[in-house]
């Protein structure tokens, strides 16, 4: 799927949430740390394997251990071509809440394919 498509749909998705759970944008990293679990009760499958973490500063680090998609386009002898559209879909749910954000590291191309961990942090730009 298009990676900018994958944004738009889940941004819509999480923007049903917060419309049904009658929630405004966050304006702190607690506010947002209470919307997130909820999205991640929601739409976060048993089968994605991560740590997330919130170590300060407005700062949060996801630790993705096992990707599926990672594996699954492995096996189709695809990997070289993948981006990821796992983090995708997360920073779709930051755009629907209204977050000012940075991102590291790069994810234009799949980091395990780079030999790297699948860790990523995130600095929030709270008003």
């Amino acid at each position: 799927m298009n990676l900018r498509v994958c944004r738009k749909l889940v941004q819509i998705e999480f923007g049903r949430l917060m419309k049904m759970v009658e929630t405004p944008s966050p304006k702190n990293i607690e506010e947002y740390q209470e919307l997130f679990e909820r999205g991640k009760q929601v739409f976060f499958p048993d089968f994605v394997s991560a740590q997330i973490s919130y170590p300060g500063n407005d700062l949060q680090v996801f630790h993705f251990l096992d990707c599926f998609a990672h594996e699954g386009m492995k096996k189709l002898g695809l990997l070289a071509d993948y981006e990821c559209g796992i983090f995708e879909r997360i920073e779709g749910w930051f755009h629907a809440m209204g977050l000012k954000y940075t991102r590291t590291p790069d994810l234009s191309r799949c980091l395990k394919l780079k030999g790297k961990e699948c860790k990523i942090t995130v600095q929030f730009h709270f008003e």
